[in-house]
């Protein structure tokens, strides 16, 4: 396991009282930059609150029924959200 991704059903974090909360990325950029780059600038996503933590992190399925965010095994929102996956008994994948 490389330990980057956490996956987990949305329905039982969202029971467990897991937020989720839609932010715009808010990039600033000029009218002459890559329309790419000015689309992901204005567009959202929707992130979940790492529990115990100030951190966001991005929910990059954009599924009803499963979330997979970046967590990995050496950043500082890995812990606090496997630890909260277990303490709420929900079963997770880690890829």
């Amino acid at each position: 396991m490389m330990g980057l991704d956490i996956g987990f059903k949305r329905k039982a974090a969202e029971k467990a009282g897991l937020v989720f909360k839609i932010i715009p990325n808010d990039g600033c950029y000029n009218e002459d930059d890559d329309p790419d780059y000015i689309s992901w600038c204005k567009a959202s996503h929707e992130c979940i609150a790492v529990p115990g933590t100030d951190h966001y992190v991005s929910n990059d399925t954009g599924s009803d029924e499963y979330v997979v965010v970046r967590a990995n095994k050496w950043g500082s929102t890995y812990y606090p959200l496997t630890a909260w996956l277990i303490k709420n008994n929900i079963d997770w994948d880690e890829f």
